[in-house]
């Protein structure tokens, strides 16, 4: 394309010359002197105008070929003139308009578009911040609004300490009145609130926002006190209902003195209006109140008890432990030592059950449970042991299993189990697994008997030598 440029240029030369030319035809001739030079120059001229679609006979041909050699007009350049310039603009107008006028165009057009959304998103900008200090500054109105309706309850209560609270905070208020006068009349701020001076309002919005928070903390602290008011005087109907109840009681003196002392601290506690002492006296007074309650119905339970025990116990280990826990719990009846006494029953009940429990112990036969281990040891001083256990159950006539009360012989822990080990000699051991490895069972494993009327089972187990198994030591974890 480039080479064909540079003929058309070439050949649009010489046809100006030619045009020029054909006013001076005579002396053309003269100046043409090699003819094979001429044909060639004629042959390239004709073979230009066919590619560029320009008619040329060989006669215009011929008449520039003679003219350009004959020296008679000699072709100058046009002068690269205003005029020039649009003509040569005007040859490559298409050229110019693809390549140069459509992408300016183009490139301000989107200048043009990007600075009208530009300023379409600043002029929403600053309506979205207008709007945001408008919603604010309503906000604001409806909160001192509120404040106002609380402080005027927070006055009808007529407390002196409530009242000076409230008043500072009416005062308080005054201030944020003209704020709101101005700029949210009719509980609105869409209209005086505008483009112009809503920064300004803005500014302010913050000093009126620390005002109705301070006022806040006085609401909040008036109402404070009418509660810890209220609060008092609740405990005050309490502590007068439960100094009632004991001495409706009528019980011992000791009982009742400790009930009065702790009514006159709880009424000393109010008056200061220290609640959270006046409330450990009410415990007090509560925990006399029900010892008061257990010594009346706590002597008659042992009563009860001790006859059941004496009416099963057939051996005079059992006796002699009832007869123990009686005098104890007698003891504490005189002193009016309540939790003691309460204590002292528990035991006899603990012993009146295990007198009418009946039960069997047995060696532990299941699948995947172990009926024996040996296990190594360091004992609650610290001594180094070894020992062979069985791991036994207990069953009432039922089949249900007894929970047991088993003390650990390795830290001295006392545990309520359903099974435990219980330590015995290797030789016992070594009988057992051989029990059990005969068929997967355990066919002699009765270990020992819980008749009722007892407090212990009778072992029956016997070892290699037909002697009855001794208690050695048990285990409750492993």
């Amino acid at each position: 394309m480039g080479e064909n440029r540079q003929e058309l240029e070439q050949f649009l030369r010489i046809a100006d010359v030619a045009t020029e030319l054909r006013k001076q035809r005579e002396e053309v001739g003269k100046q043409l002197d090699d003819v094979q030079q001429k044909q060639e120059i004629k042959k390239k001229i004709l073979a230009t105008a066919k590619v560029t679609g320009e008619k040329l006979t060989d006669i215009d041909a011929d008449v520039a070929i003679n003219a350009y050699f004959s020296g008679l007009y000699s072709f100058k350049e046009p002068e690269r003139t205003f005029s020039y310039k649009l003509a040569e603009m005007y040859v490559r107008r298409g050229w110019i308009w693809k390549h140069i006028i459509m992408p300016t165009t183009l490139v301000v057009a989107i200048a043009s578009a990007i600075g009208g959304f530009a300023t379409m998103g600043y002029k929403s900008h600053m309506r979205d911040l207008e709007r945001k200090v408008e919603t604010a500054v309503e906000q604001a109105y409806q909160k001192e609004k509120k404040q106002k309706v609380e402080l005027e309850g927070l006055l009808s209560r007529h407390v002196a300490e409530i009242d000076a609270v409230a008043v500072n905070s009416q005062k308080k208020l005054l201030s944020a009145d003209d704020f709101f006068n101005s700029y949210c009349p009719a509980e609105s701020a869409k209209d005086t609130i505008t483009r112009e001076n809503f920064k300004d309002v803005e500014q302010k919005l913050n000093g009126v926002t620390a005002t109705l928070s301070a006022v806040d903390e006085d609401i909040k602290r008036g109402k404070g006190i009418l509660k810890l008011d209220s609060d008092l005087m609740q405990e005050r109907k309490t502590l007068e209902t439960l100094i009632t109840q004991v001495r409706d009681e009528k019980p011992p003196t000791v009982l009742l003195d400790r009930a009065e002392s702790a009514y006159s601290d709880g009424l000393l506690s109010l008056d200061k209006k220290q609640l959270p002492q006046a409330l450990i006296c009410q415990k007090q007074i509560e925990d006399v109140k029900r010892d008061a309650n257990d010594y009346k119905m706590l002597p008659k339970k042992v009563e009860q008890l001790k006859n059941s025990i004496f009416a099963v116990a057939k051996e005079d280990k059992a006796k002699q432990q009832a007869d123990s826990l009686y005098e104890e719990a007698q003891l504490c009846v005189k002193n009016v030592d309540v939790p003691k006494l309460s204590q002292a029953v528990s035991k006899l009940k603990d012993l009146d059950e295990v007198l009418n429990q009946e039960y069997t112990v047995s060696i532990v036969s299941k699948p995947n449970v172990k009926s024996g281990m040996d296990r190594y040891y360091t004992d609650e001083k610290g001594k180094r042991s070894s020992g062979y256990y069985l791991i036994l159950e207990a069953k009432d006539a039922s089949g249900k299993i007894i929970q047991r009360q088993i003390k650990n012989e390795e830290d001295g822990k006392v545990s309520t189990v359903q099974m435990w080990g219980e330590r015995v000699p290797q030789s016992v051991y070594e009988k057992v697994k051989k029990d059990k490895m005969d068929n997967g069972r355990i066919d002699d494993g009765l270990v020992a008997k819980k008749a009722k009327g007892y407090i212990e089972e009778t072992m029956i187990f016997k070892d290699d030598k037909r002697k009855i198994l001794e208690k050695k030591g048990q285990i409750t974890h492993w």
